[in-house]
């Protein structure tokens, strides 16, 4: 099982079937809002927010400068790497969800009116 620890920046990963019970932890670099598994379950998506900088938002926030993030994290080795990060856009603020259909990434938000999508980065 998987967990989007969004005001920690982590992912957890928790054995399920086992006992003792195995719980991993990475950290991410971005409040991670929604996690779904590519169709060939290679991979995790993980998308979130950092601050207008690409930082860790801290108080007090800017919601709509938010930048939008979206990683990949392998299900086995937990190996993170970013293929997604972008500024604030006039009705796109703050990434909250991915998902590749086809060769595209779909985009979500929170907060604004529109939908993104992308060639899957490679």
């Amino acid at each position: 099982m998987y967990i989007a620890g969004w005001s920690e920046e982590k992912l957890t990963r928790i054995s399920r079937g086992q006992t003792p019970v195995q719980k991993d932890v990475i950290d991410l670099g971005f409040r991670p809002d929604n996690l779904r598994m590519s169709p060939d379950g290679s991979v995790i998506l993980a998308a979130g927010h950092t601050d207008k900088d690409g930082r860790s938002i801290t108080d007090p926030r800017e919601p709509l400068r938010e930048t939008s993030n979206v990683s990949t994290i392998d299900p086995d080795t937990l190996e993170i790497r970013r293929i997604f990060e972008h500024s604030a856009m006039d009705g796109f603020v703050a990434s909250t969800t991915a998902t590749q259909i086809g060769n595209e990434l779909w985009l979500g938000s929170y907060r604004g009116d529109r939908i993104a999508y992308l060639p899957m980065p490679e």
